[in-house]
Order: structure tokens, then sequence, then C-alpha cells
């Protein structure tokens, strides 16, 4: 069987000043066609750097690359050297023969075009189809990857989906033209299990159909059991393993493949207990009474009540000012969370777990219903607080972003981010955080 594409030790290297930080280290491999090679591996081993490097995506002027990758075209005899493509050749091959999915869709996909206008124009760029015909196309393909209304997001922008709408956006996109080669990078990371299992057939639906080989990049060794033939497994840009996902999965030969085969989440057995060995008390202890402060009711206890909260929201007007259905994204819903306790929130994309969430934050105010939470001295209505009560609220009740990609600011670094929160609230004195404190809540316009 043909290979669709091969890689060559490639070396892959990001300067910064003087110094050189080597990413990839003479990695090897090849897709072969109609097959799923998975590439597995912790943040920061390098996997989506060889998806950047395959589509010509990494940063010039700024990367030392080398080695050979070669692309193939299924049942041709055409062969294109991608260590050194042209501006024609890439052309062609980006999101027509060799289509990547992002792992971070809210950055791919642009929010200033709809969903439909941006999957017809992949088509009417490298397939030549007529708007209706482009239509069509556009509306089956959403229709495949589990949007519910294909025919409404047509016309819907990336900020009017959920977060696993967007990914399900993004893998329509890498699909709409039928490429012989998919790049998927963690494609169903922000997925619930349903849409994931739709979206992993789908893919293996497309393979049978037109022989398409999938180089998957992911971290999920379930994903890896359920669609590779083959499993790449990188650590700090070496390959440590690598075989056919029997192999690799029943009988690991390196080291680093059985401790992440034994990092797995399992529904069975003894529970996950979070005890990192790395934790010094010392960064516990910098941050002062701050931290060990323990405000609210004793374990057990009522924490927070949500009685029949609902939430509503009206889609924009369309042209011709016709405005489309009211989408209840929360009914009536009750729950009670009890101090110290864990409580999963679990349903598909859309069924209102985040909406549900930012109403517990105050980030949204419900339409009726009942928010309340115990400071230790009786029970508060969230949506009623202000000021300084809704300060110190904000203070102890924090929130998680789906996307961090979408939700930290580019602009400031890590240690801005960090500092922020403590020098609005007042809690430590800043070094060099944002340029002092007043500084920082200037130009964020929090004081004149």
């Amino acid at each position: 069987m043909a290979d669709v594409l091969t890689v060559d030790n490639l070396t892959v290297g990001f300067r910064s000043g003087k110094q050189v930080a080597q990413i990839l280290k003479g990695v090897s491999f090849s897709v072969p066609q109609g097959k799923t090679v998975a590439l597995v591996g912790e943040s920061g081993s390098g996997k989506s750097t060889i998806g950047s490097a395959v589509m010509g995506l990494l940063p010039a002027g700024k990367t030392e690359q080398a080695g050979r990758i070669v692309f193939r075209e299924p049942g041709a005899a055409r062969e294109i050297d991608l260590s050194k493509p042209s501006a024609r050749d890439y052309g062609w091959l980006r999101g027509n023969r060799i289509a990547l999915a992002f792992q971070e869709p809210s950055a791919a996909l642009s929010p200033v075009v709809s969903i439909g206008a941006m999957l017809m124009e992949h088509l009417q760029t490298h397939q030549k189809l007529s708007s209706s015909a482009a239509k069509r196309r556009v509306i089956e393909v959403l229709a495949r990857v589990g949007f519910p209304d294909p025919e409404a997001a047509f016309g819907r922008y990336p900020f009017e989906l959920s977060g696993g709408l967007r990914q399900r956006a993004m893998l329509a996109s890498a699909l709409v033209c039928k490429p012989a080669l998919v790049i998927a990078d963690e494609p169903t990371s922000a997925l619930d299990v349903t849409v994931q299992a739709l979206a992993l057939k789908l893919l293996a639906d497309l393979q049978d159909e037109m022989g398409l080989s999938l180089l998957f990049i992911t971290h999920d060794f379930g994903v890896v059991a359920n669609v590779a033939d083959y499993v790449i497994v990188l650590r700090d840009g070496l390959v440590v393993e690598q075989g056919s996902v029997r192999e690799v999965l029943t009988d690991p030969k390196s080291d680093y493949a059985r401790a992440l085969l034994a990092a797995v989440p399992r529904l069975e057995g003894e529970p996950f207990v979070l005890n990192p060995p790395h934790a010094s008390s010392g960064s516990i202890q910098a941050l002062g009474p701050v931290w060990s402060k323990r405000i609210g009711p004793p374990a057990g206890e009522p924490l927070i009540e949500i009685v029949d909260v609902s939430k509503r929201f009206t889609a924009r007007k369309r042209s011709g000012g016709v405005e489309t259905d009211t989408v209840e994204a929360v009914l009536g819903v009750n729950l009670t969370i009890n101090a110290g306790e864990c409580v999963g929130l679990v349903g598909e994309s859309g069924c209102g777990k985040s909406t549900l969430s930012k109403m517990i934050m105050r980030a949204l105010t419900p339409d009726s219903g009942t928010i309340r939470i115990n400071d230790g001295k009786g029970m508060m209505s969230v949506p009623d607080l202000s000021g300084e009560a809704l300060m110190q609220y904000r203070a102890r009740v924090q929130y998680v972003f789906q996307d961090p990609f979408a939700s930290l600011n580019q602009r400031m670094t890590a240690e801005e981010i960090v500092t922020e929160p403590l020098l609005f609230m007042g809690w430590g004195r800043p070094r060099n955080a944002c340029g002092g404190r007043r500084r920082c809540l200037r130009w964020w316009g929090w004081i004149g």
C-alpha cells in the first residue's frame, strides 16, 4: 500500500534571539493510504509542530527546519517535496488535498465570516462549484458532522455557536473538499461523547468512501484505540515508540508509553485523587492568609442553591426583519452544591452547561428562578448582589473557561495574567506586573 505522507528525519527548532529551542529531533514516520496514524504525547511533545510543518505553517524567519516531508497524491505518480514547496504547490494542496482541523476553532474561524460562507469559499476556490451546488454540499457536510439544524447553521457566525458546535464547524471545513489527507489536531477535545462518536464515525465513513488518510494528533488513548491503525508516541520531540495500535496499547516497549497508558482515567477501580508530587508548601504560603482563609458554611452544608432557573436567548434579526425562534438555553434547573462537594455537570454540546455556569458566576442573569450562595452567615441572592458584595463574590467564585486561547489576553505575560486579580482585589504588592497596580487598573479602565 502506497504512503500518502512520508516524514523523514524531520528536525524543527524555533529561534529566540541567538538561542534555538529544538522542538522536533529527527522524527520519521509514514501515513499509508486509507489508514489512520495517531500522534500521541504530552502537551509540548511536538505533535502540533509536525502538523504545522506538513502544512507549511511554521513561522518564517523564526524556524530552523531540516529533513524531508513528501506528499504523494493517491492514484497518481505526482510526488511533492513539502520541505521545499512552491507557492503554487501549497495553493493546490492546502484545504484541497491536505486539510488541517485546528485544535483551537476560536482562533481558526473568522469572527466576521459566517460558517456557510467560509465553507462555500473553500469549495468555490478549489473545486469551482456553482453557488447553489456549493451551498448544497455545505449543508450536507454540516449535517454529517452533527449540526442539529444545518440550514440555520449555514448563516451563523462562530460567536453564535457553542464550543462544541465550533469544533464541528472546524471539522466540516477540513472535510468539505474531500481531501486525500486530513491532519486532525485534537479535533474531538471540545465535543461531548455522543458527538465525538459521530465525528469519529464520519471520519471512518469517509475513509471507506474515499480512501482518506488521517494523521490524528491527540492525547486521548480512548480515541486512539477506536480510530488508529498505527500509533507514534512522542516525547520531547523524539519518537520513543511506534507500531500498530494493538502492539502499542497491549504491549508497550517504552517506560514512557506505559506511563501514559497507566495515567488514563478509568470508570472502574479506585477514584482519581489529585496529589501533585511536585507541589511545594512554599508556593502556597507565598499567597499568605488569602489562600488559606476559609469563608462559607461547614463541609456538607448547602453552599449554592439553584431553584427553577431558566434562561433564553433571542437570535439576532436576519435580513428582511424576520426574527428566528427563541433559543431555550436553560429550562427550570434545580441544583444544590454542598460545601466540599465536587459536582459533575454533564450533557451534550449546547445543552446549557456553560450558560448555567455563567449564571452562577453572575456573567449572565437568569430570566426566572433564583441562585443563592451561603457566605457562612446565611443565603444571599446572587442576581441581587452589587457593589462590594458582588466584588467579594467574584473573588470567591472562579471560572475556568473552555477555550484558553479566547479567554487569556495575548498582550499580557503569564505573570501579569495571574497577578492581575490579586492586584485588583488589593491582595498583595505589585513588583513588575503591569508596571504597578494603578497603572494596571487604569489600563483596563477600572479607575480613572
